[in-house]
């Protein structure tokens, strides 16, 4: 068995070898997958391409759209009315904002409700019968079946139907802008191509009126507004005159010149009375120089000081004593007459003190009178003007109301709508396009889902062990059957693959080939007994001695082959192993001797370990040719890593695409881990049609022979 390792070269790593193998494949290879599941494009593409002519003829309902193209201009108003009404202007802003409006629901509702289309199924959904291949269908009709009853047609209220038939209307609408201009337009969308363009014109006018209304409503408020402020100016200038009137009946004043004639009077008055006081200081002089000359004896100076002619006339004729007393009178007399004219003058200025509070009181009520009335005219003068103001608007604004236009205008009206969907070349292409991906994805998937070996490359490349042979699947309905299959079909694909592997067995060392040959595995369902069973008949074909050994006591499968005595077998050879051959059950079909497995307290794993199954298989070397040992999966007990230091060679089972990496490698690692190596592979349980799909080759002998 030593010839099997040489030139072999053992992998690198254990864990990363198939997650490369699977990840990184060449384009070549790729493409050799892909053509591997050349069918699997086939059948994908027929079924795209078939649900897509399908969908096209019977689901998909016909979509036309019909546009209407439009264009904003700037307001020119005949009449300046700026202030009260103002055009659009023609920026982005603008466009953007009457875009919204053409997509407002208030504009969509007037189109429904003057074409009635809630009377439309279309729009109406509820008055729409349902696909049979929608899912609300579908939905009802599970509902229906879980209810036991059928539901009936849904009623809705006016208001409820114009909603819904508005929102469905409105998702059928686009509007969009050109950029750089002031171009727009707005598209809609129905199962009928009158329909569409009938619903785009109809929106089109409702929305050139919607804005001759607006501006119309704005223009009329406008002048609602003004006639009311016209009106109440006007009572407001009314009163202003009627308290101007008012307050010159009640005041004598006739003008500001009047106000400034009292104005001078008074400063007049002001001027006699200090005239007067300066007067009244003099004479208050005089009398009191009067008084002191009383005192002077020298009546010449007094005559000369008083400068009073009679005086005089009497100093320069000389005064004699007669005339003392006239002089005396005489000063006298000039004294009273200081007197009187100081009393006048008293009396003078409480007549002109009177006279100056008089002309103040009346100058200043009537400057209060002027103040009021100056305030009251320039009330008046600006209510007069603001009334004139808004007159002036009030006649602008009620010519204006019939001199309407709309900010936009229709540059070309909907036609009858070109057939936007179904689009049988989009539709196709995009089956093709879907069912290459669902093909490639079903092809990669199958391809690198597999988590099982399924030529025996991988296995090579993987564990650097040779595969002797590739085990055909066998449909038989039961085991017991298979024995009559393998003795009756000498030449069927699956003995003749035994007799490849037995080969393969023979030849591994000229002049010293392998007695004892352990079967093994890693998990269980892998089919090493039926492999045990195919190989032991392969060799008593060729005139040997073969036994067979159940070595697998806690399972002791064998008994769904066979029938056999339970009472003998594998324990009581190991307790006798002289009487061996008494133990031995002679299948007449196979042409081999079997031992059979047998219940035991004693632990299967201990039993192999022992001496005593070696000194069996020493006497049963003497008397048999070939030994094969059927023993369980190295994964779920160690029973066959114990028992492979009695063996000649060991045979490694791997069920085709169905053993994990992970096992395998794993399986083989106990068996190195006790100093062993498995001499060889056999991948079991081919599936001829399985491989064939995805590319592989069943073996050379797959049809060799056959019939």
């Amino acid at each position: 068995m030593q010839e099997i390792q040489k030139n072999r070269k053992m992998p690198a790593t254990t864990g990363q070898m198939f997650s490369e193998k699977r990840l990184d494949l060449t384009l070549f290879e790729l493409l050799r997958i892909v053509l591997r599941g050349k069918w699997i494009f086939v059948l994908s593409l027929i079924f795209c391409a078939g649900f897509a002519i399908f969908y096209i003829e019977q689901i998909a309902a016909s979509r036309y759209r019909a546009t209407v193209q439009m264009a904003l201009k700037p307001q020119g108003q005949v009449v300046n009315l700026d202030s009260v009404i103002s055009g659009v202007s023609a920026d982005e802003t603008s466009i953007n904002t009457e875009l919204g409006i053409l997509r407002s629901r208030s504009l969509m509702e007037q189109v429904v409700r003057d074409l009635d289309l809630t009377q439309d199924p279309e729009f109406n959904i509820y008055l729409a019968e349902r696909s049979p291949y929608s899912l609300g269908q579908f939905y009802r009709t599970v509902s229906d079946l879980l209810t036991g009853k059928v539901a009936g047609p849904i009623e809705i209220s006016e208001e409820d139907a114009l909603w819904i038939t508005t929102s469905t209307a409105q998702s059928q609408l686009t509007v969009s802008a050109e950029r750089r201009t002031y171009l727009y337009s707005l598209q809609m969308t129905s199962i009928s191509s009158q329909k569409s363009a009938l619903i785009a014109n109809r929106l089109a006018e409702v929305y050139l009126e919607d804005q001759v209304q607006q501006k119309f409503a704005a223009t009329q408020y406008a002048v609602n507004w003004l006639s009311e402020k016209v009106a109440e100016l006007e009572l407001a200038i009314n009163e202003k005159e009627g308290d101007i009137n008012a307050l010159r009946s009640d005041s004598n004043l006739i003008s500001a010149e009047a106000l400034d004639a009292l104005n001078i009077r008074s400063v007049e008055i002001r001027t006699r009375i200090e005239e007067t006081r300066r007067k009244n200081e003099q004479v208050e002089d005089r009398i009191r120089f009067l008084s002191q000359l009383r005192s002077v004896t020298n009546l010449d100076d007094i005559a000369r000081q008083l400068d009073d002619p009679l005086l005089n006339r009497l100093a320069q004729n000389g005064i004699e004593d007669s005339e003392r007393a006239s002089f005396g009178t005489r000063l006298d007399a000039i004294r009273a007459t200081a007197r009187q004219e100081l009393d006048r003058n008293k009396d003078q200025i409480s007549a002109l003190m009177e006279s100056l509070r008089r002309v103040e009181t009346d100058q200043a009520r009537q400057n209060k009178d002027l103040t009021q009335m100056n305030i009251l005219q320039r009330e008046a003068q600006a209510t007069r003007v603001l009334y004139e103001t808004f007159l002036t608007r009030l006649k602008e604004t009620s010519i204006q109301m019939g001199l309407q236009q709309p900010d936009s205008r229709i540059l070309s009206i909907a036609l009858p709508g070109r057939k936007i969907a179904p689009r049988p070349k989009v539709i196709m292409f995009a089956a093709v396009v879907l069912g290459f991906l669902i093909g490639l994805s079903i092809i990669l998937f199958r391809e690198f889902r597999a988590s099982g070996f399924r030529t025996a490359e991988e296995i090579e490349d993987a564990t650097g062990i040779q595969v002797l042979a590739q085990i055909p699947r066998v449909q038989v309905k039961s085991r017991k059957a298979l024995l009559s299959y393998i003795t009756n079909n000498p030449a069927s694909v699956m003995v003749e693959a035994v007799r490849n592997l037995r080969t393969s067995i023979m030849m591994t060392d000229i002049g010293q080939q392998p007695q004892v040959i352990m079967m093994t595995s890693s998990v269980p369902g892998e089919g090493k007994t039926t492999l045990s069973l195919a190989l032991a008949q392969s060799y008593s074909g060729m005139q040997k001695r073969v036994l067979l050994i159940e070595g697998d006591i806690r399972r002791r499968t064998f008994s769904q082959y066979i029938d056999a005595d339970a009472n003998v077998g594998l324990l009581t050879a190991m307790t006798n192993p002289e009487a061996v051959s008494e133990c031995l059950v002679r299948h007449p079909e196979l042409g081999f001797d079997i031992l059979m497995g047998q219940n035991t307290s004693m632990s299967a794993t201990d039993l192999f370990a022992s001496a005593e199954f070696g000194n069996l298989l020493t006497i049963c070397r003497e008397k048999f040719d070939v030994i094969v040992i059927d023993m369980p999966p190295v994964l779920a007990v160690p029973d066959s890593r114990v028992a492979a230091q009695y063996v000649d060679a060991i045979i490694y089972t791997i069920y085709w695409d169905s053993t994990q990496y992970a096992q395998v490698l794993n399986g083989l690692k106990e068996f190195r881990s006790v100093g062993r190596k498995v001499d060889g592979i056999v991948l079991n349980r081919v599936d001829s049609r399985r491989m064939k799909s995805y590319g592989y080759s069943s073996g050379y002998y797959n049809n060799y022979g056959s019939g």
